[in-house]
């Protein structure tokens, strides 16, 4: 691959956008295929994730910024074609999707976030009148 190239493939992953981007649908942690997929629509609609299943999205987290990080550094240093460049670049974006859907599982939806918001500005009001009296 030529240097111009490999630095394009670089670039399109610092930008950081997966708006529109395919999350990938599995991942192989410890020999054991794991259905990104499955696992994030099972736990999105749930106000925060379980504790027992915490770990196991903890552990995965981890486990796909390693993978991310090992195919980076191969678009970055090994001897590879454009077409393996392009694809890496592919499945790095797709990781960062994934990343992002199970970082993004324990956000309140906007209308929840508004509410606790709206919650504790009265709380803090109360407060503060209370001080006053």
């Amino acid at each position: 691959m030529e240097k111009h190239e490999r630095h394009r493939f670089l670039d399109r992953l610092r930008g950081g956008s997966t708006l529109g981007a395919e999350m990938a649908d599995t991942v192989e942690v410890d020999g054991t295929t794991v259905d990104l997929t499955a696992l994030v629509f099972e736990l999105r609609d749930l106000d925060a994730v379980p504790e027992r299943e915490r770990e196991r999205v903890d552990d995965l987290l981890g486990h796909l910024r390693r993978e991310r990080i090992a195919r980076r550094r191969r678009i970055e240093e090994a001897d590879i074609t454009a077409e393996e460049g392009e694809a890496l670049a592919a499945e790095v974006i797709g990781l960062d999707r994934a990343i992002n859907a199970l970082e993004s599982l324990d956000d309140a939806s906007y209308g929840e976030q508004a509410r606790r918001s709206h919650v504790e500005g009265h709380k803090e009001f109360l407060g503060l009148v209370n001080q006053l009296r």
